[in-house]
C-alpha cells in the first residue's frame, strides 16, 4: 500500500496536507519516512482528529472505492519448465485482465527470466474485477507458443498487492516453476476520511511580561509529615524558567529560606497568588507551581459535584482558615485574570487531578511504586466526612464546569483526586517524581514540545515505577498541541 504513490497522494490531500517534498519524484513512490513524519505533523498540529489512530481503521477497513486502473507488474520467475529440445525456453508472460491482454518482451534460453515490466489495465465501473491471469509461455518461431504455465491472481479488497512468488500449474494440472507479480490501484477519488474541525479559537501573540510563583515546602518545622523534595522541584524550576525560557519575575516560596516573607504560609501564598495574577493583561504569561502536600476536606460550599474539595497544604495549615481549597485557585486564576493571559499551572501533589476544575483533559495509566506519598492525612473528624460520601458522588476526572472559554490555562497534575504523588529519590536526589520527569523530558526535547507530547514523554520516564496518573487539563481543546508555555 505504502508503494502506491498515487493513493497515498490522494490520502495526503484527503487530510489537508500540501507538503509533497516528502515524495521521491524520480522514482515515483512515497518516502516511508517521510511520510511517517508527516503523520507525527498531523498529531501535533490536529490532535482532535487522531489521525493515526483513523489510518490504521483506514488501512485495516475492506476498501469501498472502485480502482479507476491497475498496475500489474511481472517481476520475474523461476524454475520454468524447458519446452525447448535443443536448448531452454525462450519465456514471455501474458496478463490477462477482463478483455484486456498485454505480454512481456521475451527472455531468451532462460528458466528463470527477469522482466521487471509493469502493465496498466482500465478498469470499468462495474462488473467483476476481483481476478486477472498471468500465463508463461516458450516463444517458437515456426510453431504456436508453448504453455509453460498459469496461474489466476485473486486480487484483496484494498486492490494492491506487493511482491508475491505464485506457483505456474502447466497444462497437464502439475505445478512446475513460479512467477513473481506486484499489483496497485489507482483511485479518481480519495479516500473517505472525513476530519473534525480544527480548533478555532484565535491566538494571542504572547510579547507581555513573564511572571511566576513558585511554591515548594518540604515542611521543615514540622514533626511529622515532612517531605524532603519539595524545595528541589521549585529551584530546578526556577532554573529552567530563567535559563530557557525567559523568566525575571519570579517570586519563589520555600520553608528554607529566613525572610518571613518568602515561607510558604498561607498568607504569602495568598499574597503571592495576588501579585502573580495583579497587573496581568493580554499577551502576558503567569506561571505557577506548587510542590508540597496536597489533600482532601469536605465541600462546604455545595459547589463540588463529589462533595469533596481539594486542597494545598501551607506550613501553618491548621484545616480551617489556613488552607487552600481549589475554589480559592479557581477564583485566583480564572476570576481575577482577564481573557487572552497565558497561564501554566504545575501541581506536583496528592488529589491534584481536578485542582483546576476543567472539563478538557488527558490522564494516564501507571503502575505501582514504593515511595514517600506527598499526601496529608486529614484529622480523623475530617476523614470520617469524606468517607461517608457514597461512591456514586465520585466526580469524573473530566467533569464540566462553568464556561472558560475565554481564559488560555493549561494545568499539569501530578496525580488523580484519589491518588497520591511521590516525594522520591532519583538519581540520588530527593524531588517530585512528576517535576522530574517534566523538567527531563523537557531537556530530552530540547525544550520544544507541546503540551500533550509533553505528557507522553512524562508517562515513559514514570511507567512501572509509580502508581501516580499524572493529567494534563486546560480550559481549550486547542492547548494541547500548543508548544509547553507556549514559549
Amino acid at each position: 500500500y505504502m508503494g502506491n504513490s498515487n493513493e497515498a497522494r490522494l490520502l495526503l490531500q484527503a487530510l489537508g496536507c500540501s507538503d509533497w517534498q516528502s515524495f521521491s519524484h524520480s522514482q515515483n513512490e512515497l518516502n516511508l519516512d517521510a511520510f511517517s513524519e508527516l503523520l507525527k505533523e498531523f498529531d501535533v498540529t490536529k490532535p482532535q482528529a487522531n489521525i493515526s489512530e483513523k489510518l490504521i481503521k483506514y488501512l485495516e477497513k475492506e476498501e469501498s472505492r472502485r480502482p479507476s486502473e491497475l498496475i500489474v507488474t511481472i517481476h520475474k520467475a523461476s524454475d520454468l519448465l524447458n519446452a525447448d529440445w535443443s536448448g531452454k525456453s525462450d519465456p514471455f508472460a501474458v496478463v490477462t485482465f477482463l478483455n484486456q491482454q498485454q505480454r512481456t518482451r521475451t527472455v531468451d534460453n532462460n528458466l528463470s527470466p527477469e522482466w521487471n515490466e509493469s502493465k496498466t489495465f482500465s478498469v470499468p465501473e462495474e462488473g467483476d474485477i476481483s481476478k486477472l491471469q498471468i500465463q508463461v509461455f516458450d516463444e517458437d518461431s515456426y510453431t504456436k507458443a508453448d504453455d509453460l504455465g498459469t496461474v489466476v491472481v485473486t486480487l484483496k479488497a484494498r486492490g494492491s498487492i506487493n511482491e508475491t512468488w505464485y506457483p505456474l500449474k502447466t497444462a497437464t494440472g502439475s505445478l512446475k516453476g513460479k512467477v513473481q507479480v506486484s499489483v496497485q490501484t489507482k483511485y479518481l477519488d480519495p479516500p473517505n476520511l472525513v476530519l473534525p474541525p480544527a480548533p478555532t479559537k484565535p491566538l494571542v501573540e504572547r510579547t507581555g511580561r513573564k511572571r511566576a510563583l513558585l511554591v515548594g515546602i518540604n515542611y521543615v518545622r514540622w514533626e511529622k509529615n515532612k517531605l524532603f523534595g519539595c524545595i528541589n522541584d521549585v529551584r530546578n524550576q526556577e532554573k529552567v524558567l530563567t535559563e530557557k525560557f525567559g523568566f525575571q519575575d519570579i517570586l519563589v516560596l520555600t520553608d528554607d529560606q529566613t525572610d518571613d516573607t518568602k515561607i510558604p504560609t498561607t498568607e504569602n501564598i495568598r499574597r503571592g497568588l495576588k501579585w502573580l495574577t495583579d497587573g496581568s493583561s493580554p499577551g502576558d504569561h503567569l506561571f505557577f507551581h506548587y510542590s508540597g502536600h496536597g489533600s482532601q476536606v469536605t465541600d462546604i460550599t455545595g459547589s463540588e459535584s463529589d462533595k469533596k474539595n481539594e486542597c494545598l497544604v501551607p506550613m501553618d495549615m491548621d484545616w480551617k482558615d489556613k488552607i487552600i481549597i481549589d475554589n480559592e485557585l479557581y477564583k485566583a486564576f480564572y476570576e481575577a485574570v482577564e481573557d487572552g493571559v497565558y497561564l501554566t499551572c504545575i501541581y506536583d501533589c496528592c488529589h491534584s487531578g481536578t485542582m483546576s476544575d476543567f472539563s478538557v483533559s488527558r490522564d494516564l495509566i501507571l503502575e505501582e511504586d514504593d515511595s514517600e506519598s506527598r499526601f496529608l492525612p486529614p484529622p480523623d473528624e475530617i476523614q470520617d466526612a469524606l468517607s461517608s460520601i457514597p461512591p456514586e458522588t465520585e466526580r469524573a476526572f473530566s467533569a464540566p464546569v462553568d464556561n472558560l472559554e475565554g481564559k488560555d490555562v493549561v494545568a499539569f497534575s501530578g496525580c488523580q483526586d484519589n491518588q497520591t504523588s511521590a516525594d522520591a529519590t532519583i538519581n540520588g536526589v530527593k524531588q517530585g517524581a512528576m517535576t522530574w520527569a517534566l523538567l527531563t523530558s523537557l531537556q530530552d526535547a530540547n525544550y520544544q514540545i507541546t503540551n500533550e507530547e509533553l505528557l507522553n514523554a512524562m508517562r515513559r520516564k514514570l511507567q512501572g515505577k509509580y502508581t501516580q496518573v499524572p493529567a494534563l487539563s486546560t480550559t481549550h481543546e486547542v492547548h494541547f498541541s500548543q508548544p509547553y508555555a507556549f514559549l
